[in-house]
């Protein structure tokens, strides 16, 4: 296996980063018209701004799973509820409607914005299908890799749940020659090449983050780091695999 340094600063970024947070209301599936992954671009009613926006829309435990990046005003960072119909949505805030987008007859998706940011339009191209998502729930076993030191098998008791449009990940890892400990994390990017999963233990003492695949499920070449007081003192990379659903 190769085990290239780790960069420990990826993995402090990696915790610290903004989760897009969504609120999606009870839907039986996601509309296929809006199933997919959506790039465009935003702009102000009054031309003075404009910016990029990426939609993805994909489906998990029968409930749409939501990820918007951009720097649109109204939305970004910020959490707000969602609304589908077969072929549009709109995002709420409270009481207040903030972003609303169609599919037109062409296949494109565009809309409008408004609150008290500004308001303006928006419009974007379905750029590929998305697959369903797949539940990382389940027994993992793996190891973790250092320089010059013996590998140290660990399990991973995983469950995955959708809380507010975010792929929440909670359980526990059991780390050879170490205490079980708690751990919670997020799972993202879900395409048909594979996944991002992301999560740290109590106190986040152990951090770790990795691209997984499919058939079976596992991460292949992952990164981990150990912190104290949010400083890295050491880490690798790891492997795991799932065991048992």
């Amino acid at each position: 296996m190769n085990r290239p340094t780790i960069v420990l600063s990826l993995l402090l970024a990696t915790a610290c980063a903004d989760v897009t947070t969504t609120t999606p209301a009870p839907a039986p599936a996601v509309p296929a018209a809006l199933a997919g992954e959506w790039e465009g671009v935003w702009t102000s009613t009054a031309l003075e701004s404009t910016g990029d926006l990426l939609l993805r829309v994909q489906e998990f435990d029968g409930q749409p799973v939501v990820q918007i990046d951009t720097d649109l005003p109204c939305i970004a960072g910020t959490s707000f509820q969602l609304d589908f119909t077969a072929t549009s949505f709109t995002a709420s805030i409270g009481d207040q409607e903030v972003l609303r987008g169609e599919v037109a007859a062409d296949g494109t998706l565009s809309g409008t914005y408004a609150c008290a940011a500004g308001t303006g339009s928006w419009q974007a191209e379905r750029l590929r299908p998305l697959p369903a998502v797949a539940d990382l729930s389940g027994d993992w076993t793996g190891a973790l890799y250092r320089e010059g030191a013996t590998p140290q098998p660990f399990t991973l008791d995983l469950q995955m749940t959708l809380e507010s449009g975010v792929l929440r990940l909670a359980g526990a890892i059991t780390v050879q020659g170490e205490p079980t400990d708690t751990i919670v994390g997020y799972a993202s990017e879900f395409d048909d090449a594979g996944y991002q999963v992301f999560f740290e233990t109590s106190g986040g003492v152990l951090r770790a983050q990795g691209n997984g695949s499919y058939g079976p499920l596992r991460v292949e070449t992952g990164q981990w780091g150990v912190f104290a007081s949010g400083t890295p003192i050491g880490g690798g990379v790891f492997a795991m695999e799932r065991s048992t659903p």
